[in-house]
């Protein structure tokens, strides 16, 4: 699922390049975040159920990253390249020298998530800070979003920052509903923690000269966390029901055996 949730923030970095293509770089940490479910995926689960060598596993990685970045290779082939490269080394190197590993129950994404979270909280610091810049003003912000005259860049904008809190209340309900939690703790934690990071994302758009904080975008950013949060429920209640387990409220998330599902 992880997977799947990146590649529409990959499309919108993107269409959203910026003249010099700088922001074509957002692709590298989503690209590592891929690579590390895919060869998690294939190494702790489903290595000891296929005859497939892991060279395929480095093809499906490229397949999955080229889907994302292909609008890229139109304004930006060499920062594609260069970012393909490094997901591919990544690849190989977990392939290689990762050792498998589960915990007590026979899960493994603990380990998938342990790596995943440096990718994307690198991300959403590119998000805010990409291209770098050395450049601050006074802290500004705003009712509504953009102060000038709107346009389509801005727009992008705020559908890639509601979009990033999408994958953020994912993965942190990924994180935090694997152990026995009350759902209504699980959900409220969840809540919080989204509206936590939209509120720091603003607050430092607030301070960049070519943006400024926005109580609007900042809102539909929180909205998109709580998606995260209830796509994830969600993907537990299918699984549920494709075992013919009741789906039931007072369950907590990822509790019972074997319903913790995939990155």
């Amino acid at each position: 699922m992880c997977t799947s949730l990146s590649l529409p923030l990959m499309g919108l970095a993107s269409v959203d390049a910026d003249p010099h293509a700088s922001r074509t770089w957002l692709l590298l940490p989503l690209g590592l975040m891929g690579a590390i479910t895919i060869c998690g995926l294939w190494r702790y689960q489903l290595a000891s159920r296929s005859d497939a060598p892991w060279p395929s596993v480095v093809v499906a990685v490229l397949l999955w990253f080229g889907s994302g970045a292909s609008l890229s290779l139109l304004t930006a082939p060499g920062i594609v390249v260069g970012c393909a490269l490094l997901v591919v080394l990544l690849s190989l190197a977990l392939l290689a020298r990762d050792p498998r590993w589960v915990d007590g129950n026979g899960r493994f994404e603990r380990r998938v998530l342990v790596r995943v979270w440096p990718c994307f909280g690198l991300y959403l610091l590119m998000l805010v800070w990409w291209p770098p810049s050395v450049e601050f003003v006074s802290f500004h912000a705003g009712l509504w979003y953009p102060a000038q005259p709107f346009s389509r860049h801005m727009a992008l904008r705020v559908a890639e920052q509601a979009a990033a809190l999408t994958v953020f209340g994912y993965l942190f309900a990924e994180s935090l509903g694997r152990g026995r939690h009350a759902p209504s703790l699980v959900l409220t934690v969840c809540l919080l923690a989204g509206a936590m990071c939209a509120l720091l994302l603003e607050m430092a758009c607030g301070f960049q000269p070519d943006d400024q904080a926005s109580l609007v975008r900042g809102v539909l950013a929180t909205l998109g966390a709580g998606f995260g949060v209830f796509l994830y429920n969600a993907r537990i209640d299918v699984v549920r029901i494709l075992r013919g387990q009741p789906v039931e409220a007072a369950v907590p998330f990822g509790a019972e055996a074997g319903l913790t599902g995939r990155t």
